[in-house]
């Protein structure tokens, strides 16, 4: 712990502050919210006052300290700046100005990160998801008992975190580069491979496969009333966990089975137009909100699913999407993909070149994870030791 210190409450040294403004129709109003994990106060939208439904919003000044009452247990706490100095933010977002003369808030900030506090800051918000938890109560946070050192001693400790935060920060960046690069030359190879040869044919997707099937609509149920029905929820990295897919009450599953060499395709959400091709699977139906594909002739599964990977498979799924840039995946659009169709045997060659590669970039991206998870606990073992006084 800190070396000369005394333990208060935080309703020592700072305190609440409300400054209510009255929502007119033409005045626009820049709202803010917090991110999570400390990652302090952002700009989230403009709003005319026409387009609020509250009466009242709250101006925040350049030195505040706010949290958010729904997500305070995930570590939304942080500093106003002045860049968002005048901003404001609704009902939901305490504030508090330092009093005294006695905390630094940007100490305060750090102190809110440390994995102890959040445990100490969860337990005053029961429940067990963020839709049944309790808020964060001013009062709670008010009691909070912080040590406390000197002004001078505060600052210094600050002034240290922010050195190093700002070395991890430019670490995060190379990984970021890293691992950008390294996604990019994957789309690289592939737009390679891919590229039609002369001696290949070019087919639509409606010359190698069966009409594209639409899943099946029904309740999930955790009983085996019947087949499990696979979701895109449950598609994850590649990979299926079948231990923790749902069943359904499917009395004609034929029409929606699915079985090895399947390719199942995202119709919505986030990860519309990705692919994924069954290996194994128990006896199981798919969602409403996948299509699924089954080869025909010309090509093997693994080939064209390889395929659908490629730049060149996202480019013409996007191209209709009216110049919205996000791909429009639907049965229709599925069945006018071109794709280019070399011999049998030469697919099978294709695939052995692709598997070492994507076997080398597992092996890269197991590095940059493993990494990634001893850098991550660079920053709270930082802050541990900065505020036993160690740094």
């Amino acid at each position: 712990m800190i070396r000369d210190y005394r333990v208060v409450p935080l309703g020592e040294v700072v305190t609440p502050v409300s400054r209510p403004v009255v929502v007119e129709p033409l005045i626009e109003f820049p709202l803010l919210g917090i991110r999570l994990d400390g990652g302090g106060p952002f700009l989230r939208e403009t709003k005319k006052g026409a387009e609020l439904s509250a009466k009242k919003v709250f101006r925040v000044k350049t030195g505040d300290f706010i949290y958010s009452r729904l997500f305070a247990w995930r570590g939304a706490f942080g500093v106003i700046s002045e860049a968002f100095d005048t901003s404001f933010v609704s009902n939901e977002f305490p504030t508090f100005e330092p009093k005294g003369g006695r905390i630094d808030v940007r100490f305060l900030s750090y102190w809110f990160r440390l994995p102890a506090v959040l445990r100490a800051v969860e337990a005053e918000c029961t429940g067990s998801t963020p839709l049944t938890r309790n808020r964060y109560k001013e009062e709670h946070f008010l009691r909070l008992q912080i040590p406390l050192p000197r002004l001078e001693v505060q600052r210094r400790i600050v002034e240290r975190i922010d050195e190093i935060a700002a070395r991890l920060n430019q670490v995060t960046d190379m990984r970021r580069r890293a691992r950008k690069d390294l996604a990019t030359l994957s789309a690289s190879v592939l737009d390679q491979v891919f590229q039609p040869r002369q001696t290949w044919a070019v087919k639509t997707v409606t010359d190698l496969c069966e009409t594209p099937q639409y899943g099946y609509t029904a309740s999930a149920a955790s009983e085996p009333i019947g087949p499990q029905m696979l979701r895109i929820s449950d598609i994850q990295d590649g990979r299926v966990d079948w231990s923790s897919v749902p069943y359904c009450d499917c009395p004609d599953p034929e029409p929606y089975s699915l079985s090895a060499g399947d390719i199942l395709f995202a119709r919505t959400g986030a990860t519309t137009g990705k692919s994924f091709l069954i290996d194994e699977c128990p006896p199981s139906v798919f969602a409403s909100y996948l299509i699924r594909l089954r080869v025909r002739s010309l090509v093997t599964p693994e080939y064209l699913h390889s395929f659908f990977q490629s730049p060149s498979y996202w480019r013409q799924i996007t191209a209709g999407s009216r110049g919205t840039g996000q791909p429009n995946c639907n049965g229709k659009t599925l069945a006018q993909v071109r794709v280019p169709v070399p011999p049998i045997a030469e697919q099978s060659r294709m695939m052995s070149v692709l598997d070492d590669f994507r076997t080398q970039v597992s092996k890269v991206s197991r590095v940059y994870d493993n990494a990634e998870a001893e850098f991550d606990a660079l920053l709270p073992s930082v802050l541990d030791q900065a505020f036993k006084g160690e740094l």
